[in-house]
């Protein structure tokens, strides 16, 4: 699966879906809400929220140190100051997806699971 790790957040795009570009031009689109965590604290993040760039301004130029992609289809992402979210599929919708410069792409399936899209693929698999 992909790997993140070592890449840093360049972007932060908060609307009714929230992307994190980074540093080798990967786009993490997030569509529901999700956890983030940073040290004992918590707070769930909802996409579209007005105050979602103040809850994600720390992730700028924050270094990505985990990198979870698992079959159900969550999504976990850790960061060097301890940042942790925390995507979880939805029943109904495409909770998020992971794009690559090169055209590979994974998708979080409404009901779990995953779609992968391997560079110039245009037929994809699902997992």
């Amino acid at each position: 699966m992909i790997d993140l790790r070592q890449q840093h957040i360049v972007t932060v795009e908060p609307g009714h879906m929230v992307n994190l570009t980074t540093s080798s031009g990967f786009v993490i689109s997030i569509e529901v809400e999700f956890e983030l965590q940073h040290g004992s604290n918590a707070a769930v993040v909802k996409p579209g929220d007005a105050n979602v760039l103040d809850q994600l301004h720390n992730l700028l130029n924050n270094t990505i140190t985990l990198s979870e992609i698992t079959a159900p289809g969550k999504l976990v992402l850790g960061f060097e100051d301890r940042t942790v979210i925390h995507v979880k599929p939805h029943q109904t919708f495409e909770a998020w997806s992971l794009t690559g410069p090169a055209g590979e792409k994974v998708v979080s399936m409404p009901g779990g699971g995953l779609a992968t899209w391997s560079a110039n693929d245009a037929s994809g698999t699902l997992a």
